[in-house]
């Protein structure tokens, strides 16, 4: 069993996140991810499962451009 107490901290474009590995055992790592902007923090147990964390954190702070569209309404009605 290794202990790491190394954090690494990168303010990204897309969302900020701070990991912080606790252990490496069976061959993977555990520790703590924090995602800044969604105010989160989550325990990991494994590598795989930090990559879907992280994954899920960018899904959601990626944002629909500011495009204008056309109403709802206007989009079901037929041309006469």
């Amino acid at each position: 069993m290794t202990e790491l107490n190394d954090n690494i901290i990168h303010i990204g474009r897309v969302c900020s996140l701070s990991v912080r590995i606790f252990y490496c055992q069976n061959s993977t790592w555990q520790g703590e991810v924090h995602w800044v902007e969604g105010e989160k923090s989550i325990r990991f147990r494994s590598l795989l499962e930090l990559i879907n964390l992280i994954q899920e954190a960018v899904e959601k702070s990626q944002k629909e451009p500011d495009i204008r569209n056309w109403p709802e309404w206007m989009k079901t009605e037929s041309r006469e």
